[in-house]
């Protein structure tokens, strides 16, 4: 499914909580060098999910 690029991504997932609007937001965030904890407390997530956001651990699909 992965090698035919058939697999669900971003807000296809229905676990999915941060829309493409939003990772945007909080990447623009840390580049601008706001704490990554304030960040995860305005959005409701984690620091380490506001990191890995970031690094582009997560979301790769959004530009």
């Amino acid at each position: 499914m992965v090698a035919r690029n058939r697999q669900a991504r971003g807000r296809a997932l229905p676990h999915t909580r941060l829309s493409d609007e939003q990772v945007n937001d909080i990447r623009a965030a840390v580049t601008a060098g706001e704490r990554q904890r304030v960040i995860a407390a305005r959005f409701g997530i984690t620091q380490g999910h506001v990191s890995a956001l970031a690094s582009r651990t997560y979301r790769k699909d959004v530009a």
